[in-house]
């Protein structure tokens, strides 16, 4: 399922364009699940977040595979590389979306902690 990439990718575009897409997506799901969560109860939208954040750190293993394993495709992949910020490319590809699910996870249950849930449906 998680294969190293038969070509060496030489564009960063080509590493982060998916995982930054769905980071996007998904803290903007996320956050307005978030809101719609304090304002009406249902956390739909806080999940479909969390999953397509999911899908962006799974789509960005792929990358980071290639750049630490030890297999002989991954020394092949790695010897290709020549650039430090491709390498940084590879690493990000897969932290910032986990990064930002732990940040959306961390918040969702500290507004569940620490808010209440009456002043904000008093105030509207």
């Amino acid at each position: 399922m998680f294969k190293i990439p038969d070509n060496t990718v030489t564009e960063l575009a080509d590493v982060l364009l998916m995982p930054m897409l769905a980071v996007f997506f998904g803290m903007l799901f996320a956050l307005l699940g978030e809101f719609n969560e304090h304002m009406r109860g249902r956390a739909f939208l806080m999940g479909v977040g969390a999953a397509i954040l999911a899908l962006g750190a799974l789509t960005g293993y792929r990358f980071f595979l290639a750049v630490v394993s030890n297999s002989f495709e991954g020394k092949v992949y790695q010897s290709e590389i020549f650039q430090r910020r491709l390498l940084y490319a590879h690493w990000g590809a897969f932290w910032i979306p986990v990064v930002c699910m732990i940040i959306v996870l961390a918040i969702h249950f500290y507004r569940r902690k620490y808010s209440s849930r009456s002043l904000i449906h008093e105030e509207f």
